[in-house]
C-alpha cells in the first residue's frame, strides 16, 4: 500500500535548510509541525503565521521530546548543525522515529569521507552525519539520505566570500577555499531543497527504493560563477583564491583534499549522479545561478 503522507516534523525550521521545506510543504497543502527550540523566538513567531505551519519545541538531548513532537507525523525532515553533539543529536532524532513509526525519514547526509579516503582525509562533520546515516539503517528507519552539495547563499553567508570595492568598481569572489578552477556542485539551498524534498514526498516509495539522493545540480567553478556576476551587476568579478583561509576553519583543508583529489570527489566516491534522474524524471528544476545573483547577490552588495 502506497505511503500517504499529510503531516511532516520539520527541523532547522527557522535556518535555511528547515525553513526552505517548511515553506514547500506549507505551500502544497501538507500539515508541517515546525521543530523549534523556543516557540517564543522571532523566527519562530515569523513561521506560526504560514498558513498550514504549527509550532513545536523540541530538545534534541532529550529522545522522549523528540517521540511527542513526532506522533502521529506520516514523516520527518532532519538536519543537524556541526559541532560536538551533531552525532549524538542526530542518533537520539533516528531513536525517536523509530519509536514514534514514522514512515518516511529524510536525512540530511554527507559522504562518510574517512572512509571513502582510508583515513587520509577526516572531517568531522562530514563523518558524523554519515555515521547517522549508518544507524538510520542499522534500526531499521524507513529513510532516505539527502546529500546536499554547496550552498550558493555561503557567498553572502560567510565573511570575505563575496566583497565589492567601491573605488576600482570591482567585486572579489572567493567560494570557499576552493581553487578557482574547481567545480563545485551547487545549489540554492532556501530553494532547491524545499522542492526536492516535496517531490521526495509524493513519491516517497520510489525514493525510499533507491535510498541516497545527491543534491546540487549546478556544477559550476568559481571562476564561472565570476563570470556571471560580472554579467549581471556589470561590474569586474575576480575569482580569488587564499589557501590560507583553510588554516582558521577545521576541517576544511581535508574537505578540499577530499573534493580536489581525482581518486576522490563529492558525489563520485559514493556513486551518485547529479543531477539526479529520479528527481529529474519528476519535474526538478535548480534554481539558476543567476538568478541567485540578481535577487541576492546584489542586494548584498548594494549596487
Amino acid at each position: 500500500m502506497p505511503l500517504i503522507i499529510k503531516t511532516v516534523v520539520v527541523h532547522g525550521a527557522t535556518g535555511q535548510q528547515g525553513g526552505s521545506v517548511v515553506r514547500a510543504l506549507a505551500a502544497a497543502g501538507y500539515q508541517v509541525r515546525a521543530a523549534v527550540r523556543d516557540r517564543n523566538a522571532d523566527k519562530a513567531h515569523s513561521l506560526a503565521k504560514i498558513n498550514g505551519v504549527s509550532l513545536v519545541e523540541v530538545n534534541l538531548t532529550d529522545v522522549n521530546s523528540l517521540v511527542a513532537a513526532y506522533t502521529g507525523a506520516d514523516a520527518v525532515y532532519a538536519c543537524t548543525v556541526p559541532g560536538p553533539d551533531e552525532l549524538s543529536h542526530g542518533k537520539n532524532m533516528a531513536e525517536a522515529a523509530k519509536k514514534a513509526g514514522v514512515g518516511l525519514y529524510i536525512w540530511s547526509a554527507l559522504e562518510p569521507v574517512a572512509k571513502l579516503t582510508n583515513g587520509e582525509c577526516k572531517v568531522q562533520f562530514y563523518d558524523d552525519k554519515a555515521a547517522v546515516g549508518e544507524y538510520l539503517d542499522a534500526i531499521g528507519v524507513p529513510h532516505v539520505n539527502l546529500f546536499l552539495g554547496g550552498f550558493m547563499e555561503n557567498l553572502v553567508n560567510y565573511p570575505h566570500e563575496l566583497e565589492y570595492e567601491e573605488q576600482t568598481k570591482t567585486i572579489k569572489l572567493m567560494y570557499g577555499g576552493y581553487k578557482t578552477d574547481l567545480k563545485a556542485p551547487l545549489l540554492r539551498v532556501t530553494k532547491d531543497v524545499g522542492q526536492a524534498v516535496k517531490i521526495i514526498f509524493e513519491h516517497s516509495d520510489d525514493f525510499l527504493t533507491k535510498k541516497k539522493i545527491g543534491l546540487g545540480n549546478l556544477w559550476m567553478t568559481p571562476i564561472e560563477m565570476a563570470q556571471v556576476v560580472q554579467k549581471v551587476t556589470k561590474r569586474e568579478t575576480r575569482a580569488v583564491y587564499d589557501p590560507h583561509w583553510l588554516e582558521n576553519v577545521p576541517g576544511m583543508a581535508d574537505m578540499n583534499k577530499f573534493l580536489i583529489d581525482p581518486r576522490f570527489g563529492m558525489f563520485k566516491s559514493s556513486g551518485m549522479t547529479v543531477p539526479d534522474p529520479l528527481l529529474e524524471h519528476y519535474g526538478f528544476v535548480p534554481a539558476s545561478f543567476e538568478e541567485f545573483v540578481t535577487e541576492v547577490l546584489v542586494p548584498f552588495l548594494k549596487l
